[in-house]
Parts: C-alpha cells; structure tokens; sequence
C-alpha cells in the first residue's frame, strides 16, 4: 500500500423535474415531460491531495451553459474554497431530460419563470451535494482501467469511420475497500431513445449506472464523462429505440467496466481552464445553400420510401437538419466567432 493516499468524497442528489416541462435534444419532439423512465441525477466527486482539491460534477442533462457554470464555480469557490480550475462540471448529453440549460431550441418553450426556476433548483442540488461530499472526505485510493468494447459505438456518419471505442473506468474506495465512487468515461453519444419518448430517462448511462450500483452497492455515486463523442454514436448499433435496447447496450458497457486497475499515486492536483474564441464557419452561399437544401429533402423522401434501415433514414433526416441550417445561416449572419473553453484536470 502507499504510504500516501487520497482524500476523497462523494454524493448523489436526484433532479426533480415538473411534469409538462420542455424536453431537448430532438428539434421535432413537441410535448413536454409526462413521466419518468428512471431518475436524472448529479453526481459529485471531491478529491485532495491533502493540500489541493478538486470537485468533478456530472448532470444528466443534454448541456450546462457558461452562465449556470460560472454561477456554480462561484458559489463553490466561496463555500468549500476551491479554485474555479479546480471545478470540473459535463453534462451527460441526454436527449431524455429538460430544456433549459441552453439558448437554442426547445428553451424557447420554457416560459422565463420555469427556466429560472428549474435552473436554480438543480443548482441548489448540486451544491448540497458538494456540500455532502467534502463534508465526508475520508482517506482513499484510487485506480483506473481501461478496455475496447465492441458493438455500441459507431461513426454515426460511416460506420466504418473513426470511432474511439475505449471505455476508461476510475474507482475510489476507502483504506477498508468500500467504494465511494466510480467514474466511468466512454466518447459516445450515449442515445437509444428518440423524439417519441416523452418520458424523463438519462439513457444509456443510466442503465450502466443501475448494472453498476448492482453490484458495488446501490448508494455508490456512479459518475460519467462522454468526453469527445464528435460523430461516435449508437445510430448503427441500436436495435431499436426502447427499454430492451437500452438493457442490451447498457449491458455490454457494464460487463465490460473494469473493476480494477493501476493504482493512482496521490500527486498534486493541478487544474487548468481557459478561455478559447473560435472563428465561425464562413456564411454559406444564399443560392448554394438553398440548392443544397432541395437535393437533401428530396434524398430524405426517396429514403423513407425505399425501406432503407432505421439508421441510413436517420441520417438523411440530419442531412436535411443541416441543410435547413445552413440556408438559416446563409440569411441571417451570426456571430464572427464563438467563445468557449478548455479544461484540464491532472490526477
């Protein structure tokens, strides 16, 4: 054993989110949240290295904008006095949860007063349970393993395309072997159900999260990172769009998530955030946009009568998604550049 270790602590908090909600992540999904397939959740990491700490926050949410962010840092920074690097926050990206953590899209359907106060409810939670988990920091070690798991991941635009398929798994237990949490990154975009599922659900996560908490204990904070999905997806893996498609392929990524691993030497913790302007694309030509828009609805109504596989209509119907963008684009200049950020977490 070394004779270092770890401090560590963690928490779960459920999100409660009021029926007739908006939901995001499908543009053509009009009705709002009637149920709950399972719950969304935050899940909180708080790790030292007795003298630097470090806080990883994961939602079960298609996003988190930089206002909500910035707002969050700050809160922590003044109650567990963490530096904003030090302060790591990902967002699942289901397509199964509320809007409201974005200026696009559904956001639209969400009257101020619902925005606000769904936003502030979240972070209320998220906050305790940071609260919670630095309040239980206890002596910890760490490990981390790695493995290529078949069958879930894809180029969602050539299946024969790129695709990281390594799933990386961390573990956090106690000197006396209980664990306190698991972190679990696979770069995928983690959707099996579509726009027709009205129902609250953090999808495939969710299910690698309930197999997990199966069989390492069912209060175990189970947190995931999709890191750099790009154009990795389930669109030519999935089966189906349902429950028994989400067990098979959530199945797949908990049997293959390594238990164990290489111990992590504690070392100082050091964080890094920048901020980084990224030039936009050109705007598109007017005419070219347009021309481009007719030739791929017309190759969206030839795919929806020609009985080509769920997979290959599916990715007509995000052609011409993206075409309408590009004519929207092409009469309404946006923005010259766009202000996002880096950062870096150094175990």
């Amino acid at each position: 054993m070394m004779e270092r270790l770890w401090q560590a602590g963690a928490a779960t908090r459920t999100l409660n989110v009021p029926a007739g909600t908006a939901m995001d992540g499908y543009g053509s999904r009009k009705q709002g949240v009637t149920g709950e397939r399972s719950p969304l959740e935050v899940n909180v990491l708080y790790l030292s290295d007795g003298d630097c700490g470090a806080l990883l926050v994961t939602l079960d949410l298609l996003a988190v904008d930089r206002a909500w962010v910035t707002g969050l840092r700050r809160l922590l920074q003044r109650q567990l006095l963490l530096r904003p690097e030090a302060i790591f926050v990902a967002a699942s990206h289901t397509h199964a949860g509320p809007a409201g953590f974005r200026r696009a899209g559904a956001q639209q359907r969400l009257t101020a007063d619902r925005r606000r106060s769904l936003r502030r409810a979240i972070l209320a939670l998220t906050l305790e349970a940071a609260e919670e988990a630095a309040a239980n920091m206890t002596r910890a070690v760490i490990t981390i393993g790695s493995r290529a798991v078949a069958g879930v991941a894809a180029n969602r635009r050539d299946p024969e395309g790129p695709a990281d398929r390594t799933l990386t798994a961390l573990w956090v237990r106690s000197c006396t072997g209980q664990r306190i949490a698991a972190l679990w990154h696979f770069a995928c975009h983690p959707t099996v159900l579509g726009a027709e599922n009205v129902r609250l659900s953090p999808d495939l996560p969710g299910i690698v999260r309930r197999r997990l908490r199966e069989t390492i204990g069912h209060d175990c904070p189970v947190l995931y990172l999709n890191g750099a999905a790009a154009d990795v997806s389930t669109r030519f893996t999935r089966r189906g769009a349902g429950a028994d498609e989400l067990e098979r392929l959530g199945g797949l990524l908990a049997d293959a998530c390594p238990r164990g691993g290489q111990f992590l030497a504690p070392s100082r913790l050091v964080g890094e955030l920048r901020a980084v302007r990224l030039p936009a694309a050109p705007r598109p030509d007017p005419e070219e946009a347009a021309r481009r828009l007719s030739q791929a609805e017309a190759a969206l109504a030839a795919a929806r009568t020609s009985g080509l596989p769920p997979a290959e209509v599916r990715l007509k119907e995000v052609e011409a998604m993206g075409a309408r963008k590009r004519c929207d684009r092409a009469a309404r200049p946006g923005p010259a550049s766009y202000l996002t950020s880096m950062q870096v977490l150094l175990l």
